[in-house]
């Protein structure tokens, strides 16, 4: 048979179409079709959950804001109130008679007769059922109702993703906190695992149930005895007798209210206990409702009085602040319920062979094993031991094997193989303008910093068979072995990690049995908390290899817990919160500067050190010298750590570095003005008048960087210069930004200074606090002198290029204190051309970006515009604008996979800000705008913008990046807006609305308010009611956000948005309701006395609002 040619090939071609396919069995198609059947049911379960929980939590924040309305309403009415009674007694005529006073006295008691409570007889149900009952009512009036006053924790802002809606007590009676959160366990689970106090509370020591009571409705009563730890050794431990009533409600919530019974509630009242303070529980407990689909809404109030007269006054912070109450108790006990919940969906996943609920034990064990040596209670067998005349370390034996039966172990044959006795060392100190997480966290990586390796080994031998000689503490670092720290589990949150911290061995081989590795199990606390309250703990214990459930722990280490509840410590100040301090001299600034200043460097912690050891009876004097010995080393050298990292740590004649606008920068603004013109003959500047504040105006506007030697200040060039702020100023030396030849210059030049008053320094580079070189031109030194013409330091002046090598030209003389320009922009395109060279790159980045920001503070950059098309035109011929744009999209590009997880460094951070400086430039040219948005280059700043991280590299990210889409806004584009519509812009601003800095924030309620004054963006935001109630929660936030921290700023910009959304109908009549209180009330009058145009907005804003007809339904 012939095939003719074209046949053959149409044959071929038919082959090769079929290998292009991959072909399947019915069973193998069948088998995808379930797989795929099975991911979808999933997902739509998945889908099914997340709808249900936000149904939820949609009804809670509904609950809370009705409870809110109905404290306002409350509030307005208690003012009403006062006002009249101010009234009436400002024109009543008072008679101060004696039988007036006594008349009045018996007519108001007859009117308002003292309530008796009889006594209520254990044995009589029905008097405890009213006891009960009572608590009901007053328990609910505080979990739904306005009986306490609550303020939103700071911190903790409600959302889909955060742990619940968390509030604390404001002027009531006690200590209160409140929590409301979602968890997907049934109603009862969650009632059986709050009443088993113990599994949660870590400061629980006891919870014992006397009486069990059932009552008609369903429920039952129980008579309760609690014991709880202190915190301190500077403090007792507290009880509580407690009456605990547990029924339903009609609507089908689960109730469990508690109470303390006293004298005056009635009913039985258990015997005093030594070693621990009576203390009481207010009307507390837990509602629990069911949700539809499963799952449970919880509310929970913990309202306590801790006799907080009975502690020593310096430690009263911590029975006084509700903060503390809520992170202890109520944040406590709702993340435990969440983490078990987790843990039942399969939503953790651990590894290794231990489950759950075993590793949960490890870290109760831990935690009350460290408080069981802190308290050192008498009926565990604790008693003191004699001192050796100095008292700042108590040390406390226990040769009873009772403290471990009733606390870690079940029998007494463990305790009897690790020794017959322990001894416990403790310590409780003060420490100043310390963060406790940075701290610990010090501790933690650096245990060389204060370990001794052979005390590690002395403890881990105790687990061993083969006894150990008690070692002497040396001086110095004795840490022989390296730490390996090995993650085993953490906390849904990360606020606690267990870890297995195995300490390798080289060179201690004093004994076979220490040459082996020391493992210890570690728990830490705190490290990456934030909120207001929280302690700071890490506490460990030498565990043998097998790491069995049952082994033995010995527990030691420290607890941090802050006396100051204000979160914004030292660490949190140090951000880009320059602009802050730039009114000088308005009593707004000098309000907050004042206000942060004093939270910055005021913050006080108690720490407490326990060490636990065992011992042998003929050993007990020698252990005790050494624990004594080695404790009192430790505190030396967590002392020396804590000098080490915290800010005020360059010595007490700094001490705190006053803000912008405080006397002391006016009397150095003068000093400083004053000297230069006597040493030099010249005035620095030239000004209207030589009054401190117009001095000290003129020397932070000053366009030269000004800085005096002990860096107490430094002007807004100087600042930018240095790459730093007021607050982290302090942590500059001249060793630190000087090079070898500065510093030579400077020794050299010293004596001329001292006796002539001023001299010349040559130009070179110094260094940035960010560690980047910084050219300078030729600096003035001169010599600052006090009221009595002694020196007080010296001062230096001069004008900074940037970044990069490049020789800087000296200036004359006689223009030392004037801004050099000879080089201004010279050399813009060779910079550009560098731009393709990736070794020049990120210096050609810095030198632009700066060189931007220092001609624009000049008032030259609109100069170089003009010369731009031209200059552009010459780009263009060479292809230079195309590479640059393509390679600043590169540097942004290459941090992607650093955004998630956060693992930016500060170094990389800075080099993309500085290619969004220039991105901004190009977006907010007119000439290249439209190509700006047609190559939809702010796409690529969206994933910049979507980061949750707080840290500063990430906020320095996001604020470039507001800064770019911040350009496109401002010249009120349509097309612009319109394209920033198309991407949502709007969500990722209201994200950094909520998480971001007060600068973020700022930009990014500009970016918000411009889109809402283009009639496309407001009619974009009230199209639906969910985009309205995004940005109105978002808004109500910030205003509330800024009662603590004002910044007529950032609320300028808040109004303007709420004065546009209410020329909206609709929206109008929604911000009848959802208008905050605070606008309304005067809260902000001294905010904004300054500002006329503002209050005249506040004022529209008002009329508008006053004039709507609010309704219910505004979007069908």
């Amino acid at each position: 048979m012939i095939v003719s040619g074209k046949e053959a090939g149409k044959g071929q071609k038919l082959a090769m179409d079929a290998g292009k396919y991959v072909r399947y069995t019915p069973e193998q198609v069948e088998a995808l079709e379930r797989v795929c059947r099975e991911k979808q049911k999933k997902e739509a379960c998945r889908l099914q959950a997340v709808n249900r929980k936000l149904t939820a939590m949609n009804k809670l924040l509904m609950e809370e804001n009705d409870r809110l309305q109905k404290q306002v309403s409350q509030l307005v009415c208690e003012n009403g109130y006062m006002r009249q009674q101010l009234h009436n007694a400002s024109v009543a005529t008072t008679d101060t008679s004696c039988e007036s006073v006594v008349t009045s006295r018996q007519h108001h008691h007859q009117q308002n007769p003292t309530p008796q409570c009889p006594q209520k007889d254990p044995n009589n149900p029905a008097g405890l059922l009213a006891i009960a009952e009572e608590t009901l009512a007053e328990f609910l009036s505080k979990a739904t109702g306005t009986a306490v006053e609550w303020v939103q924790m700071v911190g903790m802002k409600p959302g889909p993703d955060s742990i619940g809606i968390i509030a604390v007590s404001h002027n009531c009676s006690g200590v209160a906190a409140r929590a409301c959160g979602l968890v997907n366990l049934e109603p009862t689970k969650v009632a059986e695992i709050l009443k088993d106090r113990l599994s949660w509370y870590h400061d629980c020591r006891c919870l014992d149930v006397l009486t069990v009571i059932p009552t008609g409705n369903g429920g039952n009563i129980e008579l309760l005895y609690m014991q709880t730890y202190a915190p301190t050794t500077l403090a007792s431990a507290r009880d509580f007798w407690i009456l605990r009533y547990t029924t339903c409600l009609e609507d089908g919530s689960l109730v469990i209210c508690e109470r303390s019974l006293t004298p005056s509630t009635g009913g039985p009242v258990g015997p005093a206990a030594s070693d621990f303070i009576r203390a009481t529980m207010l009307p507390s407990g837990y509602l629990i409702r069911p949700c539809e689909g499963g799952g449970s809404m919880i509310h929970i109030v913990d309202h306590v009085d801790l006799d907080v007269w009975s502690v020593p006054e310096v430690i009263r912070p911590l029975y006084e602040s509700p903060e503390i109450l809520a992170q202890k108790m109520t944040l406590a006990a709702l993340r435990h319920i969440r983490q078990i919940s987790q843990e039942a969906s399969g939503e953790i996943a651990y590894v290794g062979r231990h489950q759950p609920a075993v590793l949960r034990n490890f870290i109760r064990r831990l935690s009350r094993g460290f408080n069981d040596a802190v308290n050192g209670f008498a009926d565990d067998g604790w008693s003191l031991m004699g001192s050796d005349g100095v008292e700042d370390v108590t040390i406390s034996i226990n040769s009873s094997p009772n403290k471990f039966h009733r606390s870690h172990f079940n029998s007494s044959t463990v305790f009897s193989g690790i020794g017959c006795g322990i001894l416990c060392a403790k310590a409780s100190m003060l420490l100043q303008n310390v963060p406790p997480a940075l701290l610990v966290c010090f501790l933690r990586e650096h245990r060389s910093e204060w370990a001794d390796f052979g005390v590690d080994a002395y403890s881990a031998s105790s687990l061993r068979a083969s006894p150990y000689a008690v070692p002497g503490v040396r001086s110095g670092s004795n840490f022989v072995g390296n730490q390996i720290i090995l993650p085993l589990a953490h906390t849904t949150e990360h606020e606690e990690t267990l870890e297995v911290v195995r300490i390798v061995d080289h060179g201690f081989n004093q004994d076979d049995v220490l040459s082996r590795n020391i493992h210890l199990l570690q728990l830490c606390r705190g490290i990456d908390e934030n909120a207001a309250g929280a302690c700071a703990q890490l506490v460990f214990a030498p565990i043998d290899e097998s790491f069995a459930d049952d082994t033995p722990l010995l527990t030691s280490g420290f607890r941090i817990i802050p006396l100051d509840s204000r979160p914004d410590g030292p660490k949190a100040t140090r951000t880009l919160d320059l602009a802050s301090t730039l009114e000088v001299g308005s009593g707004a600034a000098a309000h907050t500067a004042n206000k942060t200043t004093c939270s910055a460097f005021n913050s006080r912690s108690v720490l407490t050190v326990a060490f636990q050891f065992t011992f042998e009876n003929h050993l007990r004097e020698n252990v005790a010298a050494m624990a004594r010995q080695y404790v009192r080393s430790v505190v030396t050298s967590v002392q020396r750590v804590a000098m080490a990292i915290a800010p005020s740590r360059l010595g007490s004649h700094i001490g705190a570095k006053q803000p912008l606008g405080s006397p002391e920068a006016h009397t150095l603004a003068q000093w400083i003005f004053r000297s230069y013109r006597f040493h030099i003959g010249v005035d620095l500047f030239q000004a209207d008048s030589h009054t401190s504040e117009s001095l000290l105006k003129n020397l932070w506007h000053h366009s030269d960087a000004i800085v005096p030697s002990i860096f107490n200040f430094a002007n807004q060039a100087g600042l930018d210069m240095l790459e730093t702020t007021h607050v982290a100023l302090q942590d500059i030396t001249l060793d630190k930004i000087l090079d070898d030849s500065g510093r030579k210059v400077l020794n050299a030049e010293f004596p001329k200074i001292m006796q002539q008053g001023f001299a010349y320094l040559p130009a070179g580079i110094c260094s940035s606090s960010m560690g980047r070189p910084i050219s300078y031109e030729q600096v003035v030194a001169w010599k600052v002198l006090n009221d009595v013409d002694s020196p007080h330091c010296l001062a230096f002046i001069g004008a900074f290029l940037g970044g990069g090598t490049d020789s800087p030209s000296p200036v004359a003389p006689a223009a030392a204190g004037q801004p050099a320009t000879g080089r201004t922009m010279a050399s813009v395109e060779q910079l550009v051309l560098d731009l393709c060279d990736p070794e020049l790159r990120e210096h050609a980045l810095f030198d632009l970006s700066k060189r931007k920001k220092k001609e624009k503070r000049k008032g030259q950059w609109r100069k170089e515009e003009e010369r731009g098309k031209k200059r552009k035109q010459r780009w263009k011929e060479i292809g230079l604008v195309r590479a640059a744009r393509f390679i600043l999209i590169q540097e942004i590009v290459s941090i992607y996979p650093a955004l998630s997880p956060p693992t930016l460094s500060p170094d990389v951070s800075n080099r993309v800000c500085n290619a969004l400086a220039l991105l901004q430039c190009v977006a907010s040219h007119p000439d290249t705008q439209i190509l700006f948005l047609n190559a939809h280059i702010p796409l690529y700043l969206y994933p910049i913008l979507n980061t949750t991280s707080k840290a500063r590299p990430f906020e320095y990210l996001r604020l470039a990046s507001l800064g770019v889409i911040g350009a496109l806004v401002k010249v009120d584009d349509p097309e612009a807006i319109s394209f920033l519509l198309q991407t949502e812009i709007i969500p990722l601003c209201l994200r950094t609305m909520e998480i971001g800095g007060e600068l973020s924030k700022t930009v990014a309620t500009f970016i918000v308010q411009k889109i809402l004054f283009d009639n496309l963006g407001l009619q974009h935001v009230c199209a639906t009611f969910e985009r309205f109630f995004a940005v109105d929660v978002i808004l109500a936030n910030m205003v509330v956000s800024l009662v603590e921290q004002p910044s007529a700023r950032l609320l300028k910009h808040i109004i303007r948005c709420y004065l546009r959304l209410s020329e909206n109908g609709r929206a109008c009549k929604a911000l009848t309701r959802g208008l905050p209180v605070m606008l309304k009330d005067g809260t902000f009058n001294r905010c904004l006395r300054d500002d006329p145009a503002i209050r005249q907005w506040l004022q529209q804003l008002l009329h508008n609002v006053a004039g709507a007809n609010p309704v219910l339904s505004l979007w069908a």
